[in-house]
């Protein structure tokens, strides 16, 4: 697999940064509620550096209480979004831990959701876990680092938001062979009903 490393290579020109001996650095999708949040709060507690993504960081008050916190803008159902926000994220610290869980979930009968709902769930749920997860690579490849973590679930009676938690199952377990040559490590966390 091919990958641009001029990307990477070039971040402290790019950025106009020195990279030195630092506390570790992980990137939250979804921060602005739920677990991602607590996440949140929990990792800006053990003093590492927090990048909290959400689609309006500009509502957000709580985090930007902390000075170990930046706020991106990150609609992962936007593929240029993704590329530009991680180019960011990394810009601020490069990113040592990825945490996948920016979440749409719906509940109701089959009959009762739309095909737009599908795609939604399908689009936020599944794909863009990935995309972003490709996103990251690059900069976890060229330093030989990484940890992916991502959310699938233990919920059984969503039937739709199930399906695509479980098919991140199957992702995960699949590329984690893929990438253990490059040392980036793939995880998975499985919260039930919240």
């Amino acid at each position: 697999m091919q990958y641009d490393k001029s990307i990477v290579r070039n971040v402290e020109v790019l950025c106009g940064i020195k990279i030195k001996k630092r506390n570790k650095t992980i990137l939250i999708t979804g921060a602005s509620k739920g677990l991602s949040k607590a996440t949140a709060k929990l990792f800006i507690e053990k003093i590492w550096n927090v990048i909290a993504t959400m689609r309006n960081p500009e509502k957000e008050t709580e985090l930007t209480q902390f000075p170990n916190v930046s706020l991106i803008k990150l609609d992962i159902t936007n593929p240029e979004e993704i590329i530009e926000a991680i180019a960011a994220a990394e810009c601020i610290h490069p990113i040592d831990l990825l945490y996948n869980n920016a979440v749409f979930d719906f509940a109701g009968p089959l009959e009762g959701i739309s095909h737009e709902e599908i795609q939604k769930l399908v689009n936020t749920n599944l794909i863009g876990p990935v995309m972003v997860t490709k996103a990251m690579l690059p900069y976890f490849r060229e330093r030989k680092a990484g940890i992916v973590v991502t959310a699938t679930s233990a919920t059984a009676f969503i039937f739709i938001y199930e399906a695509t938690k479980a098919a991140l199952e199957s992702w995960s377990a699949g590329i984690s062979y893929e990438l253990n040559q490059f040392n980036i490590k793939v995880k998975m966390v499985a919260p039930g009903y919240m």
